[in-house]
C-alpha cells in the first residue's frame, strides 16, 4: 500500500518575503523538506502587517472597515495563495494574510492573536478554491504566540489537529503577563504536540505547563546541509572572522565588536565581516559610530543580508565564525557554519551550546555570554589552533543531527501519528467552521486579483509607501498607480512616475498626535491640566478626533476614485461581451487608515480590494514570471 499523502497548512508570521528575504529561512527550510519527502503537500500562511494608527475613534473605525473587508477578499480571491513566493521554496503555495498591527478596544492586550485569527479563519474557504477541494490534515504553526494561538481557533473550527513548535527566545515575556500568557497556554493546550527546537526550552515549556507531558517533543530545525561545502583551510582567508544575523543588541553585536578591538590589537591582521542588518537605521549608524570610535573601523565590514548562497561562499571562505548571542533556542547560522567546516565560537546561549555538544572544544569553543574579553580569547586561541579543525569532522558533527530530510522525516512521523490519533476521516465532522462574514456580504461573481494589469496601491503615508515598494522589481513598479499624501517622500519620487496625491496624512497626524505643551514646570500636563488650561481647545480637538474616520472616508476616498480613474484604461475583460462594465482595479492597501479610504469604492463595485499587501504582489509577481503558460 503505497504511503498516504498528507495536507498541511503552515502557519508562520516569520517567513521569507521581498522586504526580508532572510526572515524565517528555518521554516521555509522545513517546510521544502516535507515537500520534497513525497509524505506531505505544504501551503503556507503567512502574515503582513496592517499598521493601525490614530486614537480610540480612529482605531475603531479602521479595524471595523478592515474586519468588513480583508475576510471577503482573503476568503473569495483565487490569487489569496500565491504559486511560489518570492524568495521562498518552488511548489509551495503561500498566502500573505493581511493582519492588523495594534492594540484596539476589541483585541486588548492580546492583538497579536486576535488580529491574525480573523484572516486566518477566512482562508478556510480557500479550500474550494486555491488548493482545489483540499482539507488539511495538519495545521502547524510556528512558534506559540501569536501564530500558534491564533492557529487554534483555525484548527478547532475545521477539526484538524493542530502542531505548534516553539522558537521564540521570549517566552518568558508572554508567560509574565496574565492575559498574553492564558492565550499561549490555551493554544499549546489545544495542540496535538508541542515541538521544541532544543532541549532547553523544552525544559523551559515543560516547567511552565507541566500537562503537557508526551505532547512536548524535541525536534530541531531543519538544515539543507548540501548547500553548504567543506572548504580546506588553504581556500579560506587568513583570521576572517564572520557574524550573519540581525544586528540588534540581542545579538550580542556590541560584545562582539569590544572582543574584535582585543583580537586586532594581538593580530593586528584580523577582520570581521557581518552579513545582515539592523532593524532600524539609528541603530545601524550606532553600529558604524562605535565600529569608529573603538578603532577598528577599517577592519570591520558591515555587508548588507545575502541571499543563501552568498552565505554559503562567506562560510567557505571565512576562518571563524562568532555567534555572540547571549540567548538562542537553536542557532541555524551555527549548523551552517559547521557544515561549512567552519569553527564557531559562540557564547554559552543554550541552544548553540547544545549544537556544539559535551565537547565544544573540539568544534571551536563556548565562553560566558557578555564577556568581551572571554569572547577575545577564545577567538585568538582558535585562530592559532586554526590547523587543528577538520573540515569534514565539523560538517559530520551536524550532518547526521540536523540534515533537512534527517528532520523532515520525523517530522512526517509525528504527522502520521497525530493523524492517526485524531481520527483521519473525523475531520469537520463534530465542529463547523465559524462564518467570517455574512453570505449576503459575499461577491456572487469571482474576480482573481490581477498583478499583470494596472492596479493601485493605497497608502497615505508617503514615508512609508517609498520603504514599502522599494523592494519591488521595476516591472511591476511600472504597473502601479499610487494614491499616497503629500509632500510624497522622495523614496516615492524615485520609484514611481506617476501617483495620484491627496493632502489626508499630515491631517490625520495633526489630529491624532499627542501634543507636546509643557506646563511652567517642564513636565506635559495632565489630562485635567489641560482642560484647566484651555478647555475649549480640548473640547474642539476631540470633535475633531471623532469626526475623523468619515473626513478621510470623503477625502481618502475621492483620492482613491481619482486613482482608480487613472489606472483604468478602455479595455475588455476576458470572457466579457462589448458594452458590459469594466472589471473592477484590483486594490492593495497597506495600512488601517487606508481600508478606511477604500471602503466605497468597494462597496460600489468599482474597486477589487487585494487579499493581501505588497509582500503579496512580489508572491504574485514571481509566480506570474516563473509560469511557463502565462501569456506575453
Amino acid at each position: 500500500m503505497s504511503p498516504r499523502l498528507l495536507d498541511v497548512l503552515v502557519v508562520a508570521g516569520w517567513y521569507p518575503a521581498v522586504d526580508d528575504p532572510a526572515a524565517g529561512r528555518f521554516v521555509a527550510d522545513q517546510a521544502e523538506a516535507l515537500a520534497r519527502s513525497g509524505r506531505t503537500r505544504i501551503a503556507v500562511a503567512s502574515a503582513e502587517r496592517v499598521q493601525l494608527s490614530g486614537g480610540l475613534s480612529l482605531r475603531t473605525e479602521e479595524e471595523s472597515a478592515f474586519r468588513r473587508l480583508a475576510p471577503i477578499a482573503v476568503s473569495t480571491d483565487p490569487a489569496t495563495f500565491s504559486p511560489l513566493g518570492w524568495s521562498c521554496p518552488p511548489g509551495i503555495p503561500v498566502a500573505r494574510l493581511p493582519v492588523l498591527n495594534g492594540k484596539t478596544p476589541a483585541s486588548g492586550i492580546t492583538h497579536g492573536a486576535a488580529h491574525r485569527e480573523l484572516t486566518l479563519g477566512a482562508i478556510d474557504g480557500q479550500s474550494t478554491l486555491a488548493l482545489r477541494k483540499a482539507r488539511w490534515d495538519i495545521v502547524h504553526a510556528h512558534t506559540g504566540y501569536p501564530d500558534g494561538a491564533a492557529a487554534a481557533a483555525l484548527s478547532l473550527a475545521i477539526g484538524a489537529p493542530l502542531v505548534i513548535t516553539e522558537h521564540a527566545s521570549f517566552v518568558a515575556r508572554y508567560l509574565g503577563q496574565p492575559e498574553l500568557r492564558q492565550r499561549y497556554l490555551d493554544g499549546l493546550r489545544t495542540a496535538a504536540r508541542v515541538i521544541a527546537v532544543s532541549q532547553m526550552l523544552a525544559d523551559e515549556l515543560r516547567a511552565a505547563l507541566p500537562e503537557l507531558g508526551d505532547r512536548l517533543v524535541v525536534v530541531p530545525n531543519a538544515v539543507p546541509i548540501d548547500l553548504f561545502r567543506a572548504a580546506p583551510l588553504a581556500a579560506r582567508r587568513p583570521d576572517e572572522l564572520l557574524f550573519v544575523g540581525y544586528r540588534k543588541e540581542s545579538k550580542g553585536i556590541e560584545t562582539l565588536l569590544r572582543a574584535f578591538v582585543r583580537v586586532h590589537s594581538e593580530r593586528p591582521s584580523a577582520t570581521l565581516r557581518l552579513i545582515g542588518r539592523s532593524p532600524t537605521e539609528d541603530l545601524e549608524a550606532h553600529w558604524l559610530t562605535l565600529a569608529e570610535d573603538l578603532g577598528i573601523g577599517v577592519s570591520v565590514r558591515f555587508e548588507p543580508p545575502a541571499r543563501r548562497e552568498g552565505v554559503a561562499e562567506a562560510m567557505a571562505t571565512a576562518s571563524l565564525f562568532v555567534h555572540p548571542s547571549p540567548r538562542e533556542t537553536f542557532g541555524v547560522v551555527a549548523v551552517e557554519a559547521l557544515a561549512s567546516g567552519l569553527p564557531v565560537i559562540a557564547a554559552d546561549s543554550g541552544g548553540v551550546t547544545e549544537i556544539l555538544g559535551d565537547d565544544p572544544d573540539a568544534l571551536g569553543a563556548i565562553v560566558p555570554s557578555e564577556d568581551p574579553a572571554a569572547l577575545a580569547f577564545a577567538i585568538l586561541t582558535a585562530l592559532d589552533r586554526r590547523a587543528a579543525f577538520e573540515p569534514e569532522r565539523l560538517r559530520a558533527s551536524v550532518s547526521g543531527r540536523f540534515d533537512a530530510p534527517v528532520v523532515a522525516s520525523r517530522i512526517a512521523d509525528l504527522y502520521d501519528a497525530v493523524v492517526d490519533e485524531h481520527g483521519r476521516d473525523s475531520r469537520r465532522a463534530s465542529v463547523a467552521a465559524p462564518s467570517v462574514h455574512e453570505a449576503s456580504e459575499v461577491p456572487t461573481e469571482v474576480v482573481r486579483a490581477d498583478v499583470g494589469s494596472p492596479l493601485v496601491v493605497v497608502c497615505f503615508d508617503s514615508d512609508r509607501a517609498g520603504r514599502v515598494l522599494a523592494d519591488l522589481p521595476p516591472q511591476l513598479l511600472g504597473l502601479i498607480h499610487l494614491v499616497t499624501s503629500i509632500p510624497v517622500d522622495v523614496a516615492v519620487g524615485r520609484l514611481l512616475g506617476s501617483a495620484t496625491l491627496a493632502d489626508i496624512t499630515d491631517r490625520v497626524r495633526r489630529s491624532v498626535e499627542v501634543r507636546d505643551h509643557h506646563d511652567a514646570w517642564g513636565g506635559r500636563p495632565s489630562r485635567l491640566g489641560r482642560w484647566l488650561r484651555d478647555p475649549l481647545g480640548v473640547l474642539r480637538r476631540r470633535a475633531a478626533r471623532q469626526r475623523l474616520p468619515d473626513w478621510i472616508r470623503d477625502h481618502g476616498n475621492r483620492a482613491v476614485e481619482a486613482g482608480i480613474m487613472r489606472a483604468s484604461a478602455p479595455r475588455i475583460p476576458s470572457g466579457r461581451q462589448p458594452g458590459t462594465s469594466p472589471m473592477p482595479i484590483c486594490v492593495v492597501c497597506i495600512d488601517g487608515v487606508d481600508y478606511l479610504a477604500v471602503e466605497r469604492s468597494v462597496d460600489a463595485g468599482r474597486a477589487r480590494l487585494a487579499p493581501g499587501g505588497v509582500r503579496w504582489l512580489a508572491d504574485q509577481w514571481e509566480s506570474r514570471a516563473s509560469d511557463p503558460h502565462r501569456p506575453d
